[in-house]
């Protein structure tokens, strides 16, 4: 069995390889796909060892010639919604969908995280009615699915691609405060890989020290590891719980992942991609509630624009007058935004919103402008 999926996963490898139109795309595609049986096994094995349910069903966004989506068919997963828009691949996915019928696995041309599409109201639009479709097709799909229940949770998977997944993290977070009628409905669960550089940032914002623990003076050049993080990784640290499971090899996929060091990459290995499990928190009603996501990632965004700034003086300059009650919030003048602790900034944001001179300020303008107008995601971009 074991030699015939071999030879299986061998002649999808060749047949692509020497098809002249896939070399091209090879050059041209920010997505990653996996062409080895081996590697798709354990893919899968990790995340199904992670699922509150294993056999709810998964969506695969960029599915590719579909061995992962195959081998979570194999390993119990009772449907799978595929996403792929690129028809080189559309012969490889009918294969599947022959092979484990139709009930199992569903494959839809739908560009999931096209923000463009996903927020364009416009009534005349093909592309836009296109999309809107294909997302209530999945919906309804998902909702009449006999294994989904309030006990149980579907996934979205995500290999990524050379843009590193920043285009789902920036979905997720964009989306999940809106009712976003696939991802924010409750225990929903997202695989994707990282750049073990994402990795870094999250597990230093969980070890910046806090303002009692003795030995930290919020001097810079004692702090200079926390300054390529920003509001993005930080809304990631404060409202989503984040595991890391398993480490690949960027090699193990086609085209291979991004190597290339950094300055700051010194201390980790980049020929390495890290699968992680990422969920909105179980508490985050009482945390910080969805309807105020965009605000404070808006907030962040303003704060960490001035990283090396001192916290009480950026804050006057977005909220005049406010220096007085930052001080009862236990700020200082000698408190830097970039050595603070990401949860003094969640409580701060919480406290601001009943402060009177907040609803004259113009933080309020501004972020009313960017919540109704939008969030360009070239300004969310890691500096």
């Amino acid at each position: 069995m074991k030699s015939s999926l071999s030879n299986e996963t061998n002649n999808i490898k060749n047949k692509l390889l020497s098809y002249e139109k896939f070399k091209t795309l090879m050059k041209k595609i920010k997505t990653t796909y996996v062409l080895d049986q081996e590697i798709a096994e354990k893919i899968v094995a990790c995340v199904m060892k992670k699922r509150s349910n294993p056999k709810a069903p998964v969506i695969e966004i960029n599915c590719g010639p579909g061995l992962i989506s195959q081998e979570f068919l194999k390993q119990g997963v009772s449907k799978m919604v595929v996403l792929e828009t690129n028809h080189i691949f559309f012969p490889f996915i009918k294969d599947i969908v022959q092979q484990f019928g139709q009930q199992r696995i569903h494959h839809f041309s739908w560009p999931m995280l096209s923000l463009y599409l996903k927020l364009h109201i416009s009534e005349t639009s093909v592309a836009v009615a296109d999309y809107k479709k294909s997302e209530q097709a999945v919906v309804e799909l998902l909702q009449c699915s006999s294994t989904l229940d309030q006990k149980s949770s579907y996934c979205i998977f995500s290999l990524g691609g050379k843009e590193e997944n920043n285009n789902l993290v920036f979905y997720i977070v964009r989306n999940m405060p809106n009712d976003d009628i696939i991802i924010s409905k409750d225990l929903v669960e997202f695989f994707f890989l990282v750049h073990p550089r994402f990795q870094q940032k999250i597990l230093k914002l969980g070890s910046i020290p806090g303002r009692k623990e003795q030995g930290f003076t919020g001097n810079l050049t004692e702090r200079k590891d926390f300054f390529h993080f920003n509001s993005i990784h930080v809304i990631l640290h404060l409202l989503y719980d984040i595991s890391f499971i398993q480490e690949f090899e960027a090699n193990d996929f086609i085209p291979p992942f991004n190597t290339t060091k950094r300055v700051q990459d010194k201390d980790i290995d980049t020929t390495k991609r890290v699968l992680l499990k990422l969920q909105l928190k179980k508490n985050i009603n009482t945390l910080l509630p969805l309807e105020h996501h965009i605000p404070f990632l808006i907030f962040l965004r303003q704060l960490y624009k001035k990283k090396k700034t001192r916290t009480i003086p950026a804050m006057e300059m977005l909220i005049p007058g406010c220096g007085l009650r930052m001080i009862y919030e236990g700020f200082t003048m000698m408190d830097l935004i970039m050595t603070t602790r990401p949860e003094y900034f969640l409580q701060l944001f919480k406290a601001m919103l009943k402060w009177p001179e907040y609803e004259t300020s113009p933080l309020k303008q501004h972020i009313i402008l960017k919540s109704t107008g939008g969030i360009d995601q070239k300004d969310l971009e890691e500096e």
